[in-house]
């Protein structure tokens, strides 16, 4: 089996500190010789393949130390099994560690020993650490020619994930917009989206479907504001999907303002916001705020009409920043009808609502911001 040379320049912080090198004989050992060419002290990672005159001996291979700027690569293939009647090479080593970008992955084994009773093994897992996984292990080695089970197909995993990725660019720069006003409800400058503790406020913003529509973040799911990169005003909160079903579908944002027990409004006169994106034209977009009497008992309110409660106080809409004051609101007159009480508040919504009975992917997104309390 040939066996090549291997330098190594060991590095710290820059600086050559020095150098080392290791060569082996270009002839083939003999049968019990299982020595091999390792790396003298750099970061880079280490293989070798030893041979044996009944099969090759596994070939082997060690990721490189953690690196200091970027990881030690993974090593490199693995030899093949010689002879035969042996097993097939092992595949590549595991990649090398730390660094602001993880090592790569060793390659994988080289092709099997003809005659082994397994061929080679695929590559070993990739480097972790760093602000990127290292890459995973090349191609797995084939099987033997003779042997009874075939090689790894495939070579290592790949390495895993460094620590939480940063923001992006647009918004690790963006000076967010204050949170200090006691009328806001959320303007998601704090990148959340729970309701601002102004006014004993407490609640979060959510998204909700009907029929057979889809929405993206998924029903009961924290929402996660969207990055504009717009100093001053860095985020708004978005969803995604379609309007899809019978009985006029839905698919829409809502935030409740206390946990989803009443909350009092009484001392307010309406809300402002503003509301962009794009819905589909079998579709409109609804204001609705929800109340104890308009609500389903299941729901937290004390409607027990079934099928006629959710007729909440309402008025269509449209993408633009705008206010709504409550006494445009009405209830669309197809459910139980009730008295408009703001002072037991449940719920707002933000809602794209097929025009027909019938809905087909229609689909929709809806971003809101600067939802706020207008005296």
């Amino acid at each position: 089996m040939m066996r090549t040379s291997l330098a190594c320049l060991w590095l710290l912080g820059g600086t050559l500190l020095g150098f080392a090198a290791c060569s082996g004989d270009s002839t083939a050992p003999d049968d019990d010789d299982d020595s091999n060419c390792r790396d003298c002290a750099g970061s880079a990672g280490e293989a070798s393949g030893g041979t044996d005159a009944s099969g090759g001996s596994a070939g082997r291979g060690q990721g490189g130390s953690s690196g200091t700027a970027e990881g030690g690569s993974g090593g490199d293939a693995a030899a093949s099994g010689e002879s035969s009647g042996g097993n097939g090479g092992k595949g590549g080593a595991t990649g090398g560690a730390g660094g602001s970008k993880g090592g790569s992955g060793g390659a994988g084994g080289a092709t099997g020993g003809t005659g082994g009773s397994n061929g080679g093994a695929g590559g070993a897992t990739g480097g972790t650490g760093g602000d990127a996984g290292g890459a995973g292990g090349a191609m797995g080695g084939t099987g033997g020619n003779g042997g009874n089970t075939a090689g790894a197909s495939t070579g290592g995993s790949a390495g895993a994930s460094a620590g939480t990725a940063g923001t992006s660019g647009a918004c690790s720069s963006c000076i967010p917009g204050s949170t200090a006003d006691t009328l806001l409800i959320q303007n998601f400058e704090n990148n959340s989206s729970l309701v601002l503790p102004h006014g004993a406020r407490n609640g979060s913003f959510l998204t909700y479907v009907t029929g057979s529509s889809t929405v993206d973040p998924l029903e009961d799911v924290e929402m996660t504001p969207e990055c504009t990169g717009v100093s001053g005003n860095c985020y708004r909160l978005c969803a995604t999907g379609a309007v899809s079903g019978t009985d006029y579908p839905v698919a829409a944002i809502a935030v409740d303002l206390n946990a989803m027990t009443p909350y009092d409004l009484s001392a307010y006169s309406g809300i402002a916001f503003d509301l962009s994106g794009q819905i589909g034209s079998g579709t409109r977009l609804d204001f609705h705020v929800s109340t104890v009497g308009t609500t389903d008992v299941m729901y937290g309110g004390s409607c027990t009409a079934g099928v006629q409660c959710q007729d909440h106080y309402s008025i269509t809409t449209s993408l633009s920043a705008q206010t709504v004051y409550f006494s445009n609101l009405t209830q669309a007159g197809w459910g139980f009808a009730t008295a408009w009480n703001p002072a037991q508040v449940l719920e707002i919504h933000w809602q794209v609502t097929s025009i027909a009975s019938t809905a087909s992917s229609q689909a929709f997104t809806i971003c809101i911001d600067d939802v706020r309390l207008v005296e």
